[in-house]
Order: C-alpha cells, then structure tokens, then sequence
C-alpha cells in the first residue's frame, strides 16, 4: 500500500469513540500543524467532538516546530507560534461528516462484520480534507481490567465546575 504524502497544513488523528467519555457514538480528535506530528506522539490540539453536537476542549498544541513536506522530497521544520487553534470550525464539520460515512460504510465496503471504533489518520491542507488511512482501532482489555492501572488512575469528577475567571 502506498499513502500519499501532501505537504498538510495540519494533520492528526480521528478515533470513532470518545475515548475521555467512554461513549461509542462520540469522537475523539488529536491534530498537529505540518504532517504526522500527533501520528508520531507530539503534544496536539485534542478535542471530544460529543454525539449532541457539542465538543470538549481537552488539550492544547505546544509543539513550537512540525515538518512539512516540500515538493523536492524529504523534510524541512517549519516554527508555529500558539496565538491560534489549529483546527477551525469547518474542519470540525468535515470530521464529524466523514466519520458519519465511516460509520456507515466500512464495514460493508470491506465485507466486515467489524462493529467497533475506527482509527483514522488525515490532514487539512487549504481547508481541504485529505485521509490517508483507516484501520481498526485497537483497545487493550486488559488494561481496563488491570488492577495497578485503575490504582494509579485518578477518580474525576465530571460534574465539578472551575470557574476562568475571578469575581471581585
């Protein structure tokens, strides 16, 4: 198989599962400026893109350089500042609608009776949607059993609230 390299404004990571909800109708998007950063563990711009319609903020991008792609062939590193997101609401919109087609056609496309989450890698480049490839995304049962792990993992609670600003 061979994936298309484009020189992406952004790229990231689509999982069709809110993995911070635990809620399968749910998204959970990771996105870093220049091609494969959030693919390759870099600090991404994550959001929970919930099944209402709404989304969560869940992490900022704080990777100062990514790599673009120039037409020459190999890599170059290109500087980012942090004055704005990465994604925009129309790149939202495009995610949430290609999830919806995933949904819907992968698995007859494939002649699957696979019914659970996808893992998908893409990329903006112009405000143009690009996929480079979609799998299935793999969970470790074990580790959601796993007796350290639930030790070692905090209890949150969902409904506190933090307020942003402070009344005088």
């Amino acid at each position: 198989m061979v994936i298309p390299s484009v020189d992406v404004d952004y790229s990231g990571v689509l999982i069709t599962k809110g993995l911070t909800s635990g809620n399968d109708n749910d998204l959970t998007i990771a996105f870093s400026r220049g091609a494969g950063g959030a693919v390759d563990g870099q600090s991404s711009e994550t959001y929970l893109l919930k099944d209402d319609g709404g989304l969560q903020f869940l992490a900022p991008s704080r990777e100062r350089f990514y790599n673009s792609l120039p037409i020459t062939g190999g890599t170059f590193k290109k500087s980012s500042t942090f004055d704005k997101p990465i994604l925009n609401a129309q790149n939202i919109s495009d995610i949430r609608a290609l999830a919806k087609t995933i949904r819907a056609t992968m698995s007859q496309a494939t002649n699957s009776d696979y019914q659970g989450a996808y893992d998908v890698e893409l990329g903006f480049k112009d405000n143009k949607l690009w996929l480079f490839q979609i799998r299935p995304f793999v969970e470790n049962k074990k580790a959601l059993s796993s007796t350290y792990l639930q030790s070692i993992t905090p209890v949150i609670d969902n409904n506190k609230v933090i307020a942003l600003s402070k009344k005088i």
